[in-house]
């Protein structure tokens, strides 16, 4: 990230954010802001693994999605991949 991409996330995430920053506050915001757009991702995981799982597990009865075992992989697929992106290093 850029020193100006750091500085506009940390205004968007309502943190105080000034030009005049030191490295080690560089740094700390760049942590901040790798770490927040990593949750961002795997929220988007999340969100498919639920709606895999709703599928799965309510969808109507006729419907080809329901109890569908392709289905039920792609939700813990989904559910993986959040794990995997929460504990990436930074």
């Amino acid at each position: 990230m850029t020193r100006e991409q750091v500085i506009e996330w940390a205004k968007q995430a309502g943190l105080p954010a000034f030009r005049g920053l030191r490295f080690s506050q560089y740094e700390h915001l760049c942590r901040l802001a790798r770490e927040d757009m990593r949750e961002q991702c795997a929220k988007v995981c999340d969100h498919t693994a639920n709606k895999k799982w709703a599928a799965f597990k309510h969808a109507p009865v006729m419907s080809p999605e329901r109890g569908n075992i392709y289905v039920e992989g792609e939700s813990d697929g989904a559910t993986a991949c959040a794990e995997a992106i929460r504990n990436l290093e930074v």
